[in-house]
């Protein structure tokens, strides 16, 4: 026998017997093994994709969060999920963070800083700390 066959026989043996012969096939279980990146995977491959998913997750986000206060910590999520790492997905979730409360100021006008100032200390920290929360997401996916 010629190493490649002795190779192939080792392989077949440590196959379970319910495992599909071929890659890509389907398992019992339904799911495929592909070696083709998710969507996900790709847009994060892609600086462009990565850029504009950045951009439609910060709106979503702003729109999420004006509705109810949870939408902060979908923004976070959002915007981490698209990230190609962990730090960068905390680092993400920061800057939405920074874009609430510029949008917030915008909205609302720099005086409701001074009238709410001992309440600003709270708003700063949920804008900051709700999407970091958030942005752990992408530590699980």
């Amino acid at each position: 026998m010629t190493d490649e066959a002795v190779e192939s026989a080792d392989a077949e043996r440590r196959q379970p017997k319910d495992a599909p012969a071929r890659e890509g096939a389907a398992y019992h279980d339904g799911s495929a093994e592909s070696n083709e990146p998710s969507f996900l995977e790709s847009v994060r491959r892609n600086r462009q994709w990565q850029l504009s998913a950045f951009g439609g997750a910060v709106v979503l986000g702003l729109l999420a969060a004006s509705l109810h206060w949870s939408g902060l910590v979908l923004g976070g999520m959002l915007v981490g999920l698209v990230s190609s790492s962990l730090r960068r997905a905390l680092l993400s979730a920061i800057a939405f963070g920074v874009i609430v409360l510029v949008v917030f100021s915008l909205v609302h006008g720099t005086l409701v800083w001074v009238e709410l100032t001992p309440v600003s200390y709270l708003v700063v920290g949920a804008a900051i700390g709700l999407p970091l929360l958030g942005a752990l997401a992408r530590g699980i996916l």
